[in-house]
């Protein structure tokens, strides 16, 4: 399937934007699922969807018309308050087929049931704009690779943790050295300029220019990676 989804998803117009991830299915084993937005025309939608809706059997087909802000806000059930967070991530260009044994392996083995793998597209016009019009230079077409993990216990912090740091380490062949900004957590200053590229001494520049004294650094801190 994930092979599928790589080549469909290479192939979709500027108005389809397709995800896809592990996830819990309604027995608390992992399934793959494919999240999918268009914007345009509905018969068109339907006519870009057909390859995807027609390959296999699924075991449910939601896709319907929606507002934007049910879209936003469709994943909100999978992450209650009061669970306890792990989060790594990565740049994915492509879907190899040594990258898709790891997620394959890791989904199968991850040691909580509410923990998700993700593939979040970025294309279509997002990829157009220079990487020095924004803060964020990643233009490319690729996917962000998000290991999400998710448990009840204080207890299984540790076997989490681990999970998660072996998911990436054995994901990091394959990912790109580069990350999104608002996927890094505060174990992870060494990355700050990894998320800025070739944008980073400018927003340094910048931060040393307006806030020398770094009185805005509850973030991924420019001005502490700078130094």
């Amino acid at each position: 399937m994930l092979r599928f989804y790589d080549a469909f998803a290479r192939g979709c117009p500027d108005e389809l934007n397709v995800n896809a991830g592990f996830g819990p299915g309604p027995d608390g084993r992992p399934v793959l699922g494919v999240a999918v937005a268009w914007f345009g025309a509905l018969e068109a939608g339907e006519r870009a969807l057909t390859p995807l809706r027609s390959f296999g059997t699924p075991l449910a087909d939601l896709v319907a018309p929606m507002s934007y802000v049910d879209l936003q806000r469709a994943g909100d059930a999978g992450f209650p308050p009061g669970r306890r967070h792990y989060w790594s991530a990565g740049f994915l260009r492509r879907l190899d087929p040594g990258a898709v044994e790891v997620l394959v392996h890791f989904a199968a083995t991850r040691p909580s049931p509410h923990t998700q793998i993700g593939l979040q597209q970025l294309h279509g016009a997002a990829v157009r704009i220079p990487a020095s019009a924004t803060a964020f230079p990643h233009r490319q077409e690729q996917w962000d690779c998000l290991m999400l993990s998710q448990w009840e216990a204080p207890e299984d912090d540790e076997r989490n943790i681990e999970w998660t740091r072996a998911l990436f380490a054995a994901m990091s062949p394959y990912l790109e050295p580069a990350v999104y900004v608002n996927d890094l957590g505060a174990d992870n200053p060494d990355r700050v300029r990894a998320a800025y590229g070739v944008n980073f001494e400018r927003l340094a520049a910048v931060e040393a220019t307006y806030d020398p004294e770094n009185v805005f650094r509850g973030n991924q801190n420019v001005a502490t990676a700078a130094t």
